[in-house]
């Protein structure tokens, strides 16, 4: 049997070497396989890692853009903020010129012998206007020159009256950087009370008062404040005017008075 085995292989030379190369082949075959395996896992790692490069950046650029639009409106909102809080911080006193109008009620209390037309009594509650002017030189102190000008009647017919006090008050605010405020003011000034009618030329008083007060002010605005506000006076009258015919007697008198005024004012400072 083995004889004829070499002998068949002897006989067939050709087959032998096809099966010997064959054997060889095989090998290389599985390298060339591995190879491209290799090279196609290569290939796809790369394109994922180019794809994932633009992707990366753009994920990049979205998320810096997002921080930017986050950014830019807590920004917008801290400046609403503090607009507000600046707008709510203003809305109090504050130093510089400032100008008032007030609508008021008086009571004017003087002795009837003192006035210069005999028998006359004055109404218990007049009504008037006060104006006033004044500069702040804090949020807690201020200086203001006020004309307060009220009208009354009397008990006889014909016969009006009329006070002017112009005073010089120092004013003075208890609470600081608060849109509601209490004031307290005080000052010197001068007081004229006249009587007016058809057969009256010129009739008055003469005099100076001392006045106190106080008030509670309400700012709206950084510009508009409105007061609620009570003054309290006392008159002294040195001269007693009267007229007629163009010409004019004056003479001196001792007399006394007080007055009452309150009302509703309205501040804007500049």
């Amino acid at each position: 049997m083995p004889r004829s085995t070499s002998t068949s292989a002897m006989a067939n030379p050709s087959h032998s070497s096809s099966r010997t190369r064959a054997r060889r082949a095989a090998p290389c075959a599985s390298r060339v396989e591995a190879s491209l395996r290799k090279a196609t896992a290569w290939a796809l790692v790369c394109c994922l890692a180019a794809s994932a490069v633009p992707m990366g950046t753009a994920l990049a650029q979205s998320a810096t853009r997002s921080a930017e639009a986050s950014s830019t409106t807590s920004s917008t909102t801290s400046a609403a903020q503090s607009t507000v809080l600046s707008e709510a911080r203003g809305a109090t006193a504050r130093p510089g010129w400032y100008v008032g109008l007030q609508l008021a009620a008086a009571a004017l209390h003087i002795d009837a012998s003192n006035l210069p037309v005999t028998g006359v009594r004055l109404d218990p509650i007049g009504s008037g206007v006060q104006v006033s002017a004044g500069y702040a030189f804090s949020t807690a102190f201020a200086l203001e020159l006020s004309l307060l000008g009220t009208r009354y009647g009397t008990d006889q017919s014909g016969i009006d009256a009329g006070c002017a006090q112009l005073t010089l008050d120092a004013v003075a605010h208890l609470s600081e950087g608060s849109r509601l405020q209490p004031y307290v003011a005080g000052g010197l000034g001068g007081v004229v009370v006249a009587l007016q009618g058809t057969q009256l030329e010129e009739a008055s008083l003469r005099g100076g008062q001392v006045d106190v007060g106080g008030g509670l002010e309400g700012f709206v605005s950084r510009h508009f404040a409105l007061a609620l506000e009570y003054r309290y006076s006392i008159q002294s009258y040195q001269k007693q005017v009267t007229g007629a015919g163009g010409l004019s007697l004056s003479r001196d008198i001792v007399g006394e008075g007080h007055a009452h005024s309150w009302g509703l004012r309205c501040v804007y400072s500049f």
